[in-house]
Order: structure tokens, then C-alpha cells, then sequence
């Protein structure tokens, strides 16, 4: 049997699930089960309908605003702002209603911090598990001409990078793994830090900034597997090469630090918290303007490059080229998975 943590294998995922669940659609879904994809989209004639789920599993603390943060992050890179939320929580056998509560604290508070409902959901107490998993859906309305598919990059475009990698997977770090970390050397004021990173999650009015006023052809949330594994959902999505200059990503000195004394790579390091952007050369400009009006920090990374056969990122920097064609594991999967054996 295959060994496999975290995100399939693109092709593994395009044969068990996707040729199967896509057999059969129907001609209002615009888009639908794809890779690279971060919603659904469905016309129902007055308006296109964006829904998405997501489940939080590689995160125990703060996992309530983490669910509400991740899913509605996928609908507001769409150009979609989600007005409700479905939140389903499983919990381990014997969890103390406490456990429970707190979960559902954290959901609400930021669920009314950005102005979303939570319209219902289901909640029990799972047999087998050994830490909760909560999924959330996310639904939100747009008009026609409003939303923005990954697969929509176009060669030619700018690969902006907006806000720093791997904040997620740094407050993961700092609470999850805190132990870990300390024996690992990482100081205890950085993984101090580093939890707060967990407040900056959201990117819905970044994203919705930059769709509102049509700048981009295409954004991305990046999240397990880190930037990387963004940047390939969009090749593979937009069927086209990206080229990136590895030197040119940026993180917190928080997360560097705490990648140098575990020995993993923030590239592959789940970042919730930024977005990956396609934006036409002609609206540079205007793209950075409205950046820094809004006081965000970014990096313009790389550009989309011809269409290909075997869409892949090429890494760049002044050492050697890296090719990715496939999903890269990412190191928070890659840490449980060590402490679990």
C-alpha cells in the first residue's frame, strides 16, 4: 500500500476522485471539481454562486479561527466576499465539553470579526480520532464578471507575492510543536511570536481589494505545501510554466528562524496567511499603489511563462534551477508525521 501524508499525488487525485465526481456536471457549474481550484462556482442566472469546504487537521490550538480564516480565504482569492459559513466539528472520543466550547468560541469571534454567518454545521464525537477536525464551508454570491479562477493566469503575468510565507505553519509551530521547537533551539520569545502569526491569517479584504478593482487575471490561497505548492496548482491549473526567483520569496525573521533550527523549508510550509497573484504588466503600477495603500507588504516573485504539456514552477537562484511537477509534501504534514511514529 502507498505511504502518502497530506495532498494526493495530482495524477493519483485526477484518477480515484476527479475523473469519477466530474462524470457527470451539469451546464450551470462554471467551475467544479478541479485541481488548483480554491471554489466552486455555479450560475444560478441572477448571480454566481461560490461555495468551498476545507477542514483544519494539522492544527489544534486556535483550530476554530483557523476554520473560519482558511475557508472563506479560498472564496475572497475567487473575488467572492463569503457571506455564510457551514462549520462541522468532529471531535475525539471522551473530548470535555470545554475542548468543545473553546473550538466554537474561536469560530464565532472570528466568523463575526468579518462579518459571516454561521448558518449551521454538525457536531459530534467521533470514534478513532485522536484530535478534533472541523470543516468549514464557505458561500458567497458574485456577479458574472466578478470572479477570478486560478486558472485565468496568462503568460506574461507577474507572480506577486503578498504578505510573508509560511505564517500558518509558524503559529502551528509555536503552539503544536512548542516542545519540539524548544529542544530544537528556537528561542521562546520567537515561538512567542511566532504564535500571534495566527492573527494574521485572514486575507479577504487584501484579496477582495485587488478583485474589486480588477487587477488581477488570477489569485491563489497557498496552503498545504506552501508557496510552492500554490505556485504549482497555478501552472497546473493555467497549463502554463512559472518561473520564480527563489530569492525574491520573503518571510518573517520569526519563520526563518524557526525553519533553520528544524531543518525544514518555508516554501513547503502551509501559508495560510498570503496570497499568490497573477497580475498583468500593464497593472503593476497601480497593483503596487493599492499595496502599499493598504499598508501590505509584497514581492513580486516571478512571472507565468508559455503554455506547457507538463505545467511545472521553476525555481530559481544562484546556485541551481529546481523543477516542480508535482505537489510537494508540506512540512507540517511531514512533522506529524515523525512525531507519530
Amino acid at each position: 500500500m502507498p505511504n502518502w501524508v497530506g495532498k494526493l499525488p495530482s495524477d493519483i487525485l485526477k484518477e480515484i476522485v476527479l475523473d469519477n465526481v466530474n462524470s457527470f456536471k451539469k451546464a450551470s457549474t462554471l467551475i467544479g471539481a478541479e485541481i488548483g481550484e480554491d471554489s466552486a462556482l455555479i450560475d444560478l442566472g441572477f448571480c454566481v454562486l461560490s461555495i468551498h469546504s476545507d477542514p483544519i487537521t494539522e492544527a489544534r490550538y486556535h483550530a476554530g479561527s483557523l476554520a473560519i480564516d482558511v475557508v472563506t480565504n479560498d472564496l475572497a482569492v475567487t473575488g467572492v466576499r463569503p457571506k455564510w459559513l457551514i462549520l462541522d466539528i468532529l471531535m475525539p472520543e471522551n473530548s470535555l465539553y470545554s475542548s468543545l466550547n473553546s473550538i466554537i468560541e474561536g469560530a464565532v469571534k472570528e466568523a463575526k470579526r468579518l462579518n459571516i454567518e454561521i448558518i449551521g454545521g454538525h457536531t459530534e464525537s467521533t470514534p478513532g480520532l485522536t484530535s478534533p477536525i472541523i470543516i468549514g464551508t464557505a458561500i458567497g454570491c458574485s456577479c458574472k464578471d466578478c470572479y477570478t479562477p486560478t486558472k485565468n493566469a496568462k503568460e506574461g503575468d507577474l507572480i506577486f507575492q503578498i504578505n510573508p510565507a509560511g505564517l500558518e505553519g509558524s503559529a502551528i509551530i509555536a503552539t503544536d510543536f512548542r516542545e519540539y521547537a524548544i529542544k530544537s533551539g528556537v528561542p521562546l520569545n520567537i515561538l512567542e511570536n511566532a504564535s500571534e502569526f495566527i492573527n494574521r491569517i485572514s486575507v479577504l479584504n487584501q484579496a477582495l481589494e485587488l478583485s474589486d478593482k480588477r487587477l488581477v487575471n488570477s489569485m491563489h490561497d497557498p496552503t498545504e505545501g506552501g508557496l510552492l505548492g500554490g505556485l504549482y496548482e497555478i501552472a497546473y491549473s493555467s497549463g502554463h510554466d512559472i518561473e520564480i526567483d527563489q530569492r525574491k520569496i520573503f518571510v518573517e525573521e520569526e519563520t526563518k528562524i524557526i525553519s533553520e533550527k528544524l531543518d525544514i523549508d518555508f516554501t513547503k510550509l502551509i501559508s495560510s496567511g498570503s496570497i499568490l497573484a497573477s497580475i498583468p504588466p500593464n497593472k503593476k503600477e497601480e497593483a503596487e499603489k493599492t499595496l502599499k495603500n493598504i499598508n501590505t507588504k509584497y514581492s513580486i516573485i516571478g512571472r507565468v511563462l508559455n503554455p506547457s504539456d507538463n505545467p511545472k514552477v521553476i525555481l530559481k537562484n544562484l546556485e541551481r534551477i529546481n523543477y516542480i511537477d508535482s505537489p510537494p509534501q508540506d512540512e507540517i504534514s511531514r512533522l506529524w508525521a515523525n512525531k507519530n511514529e
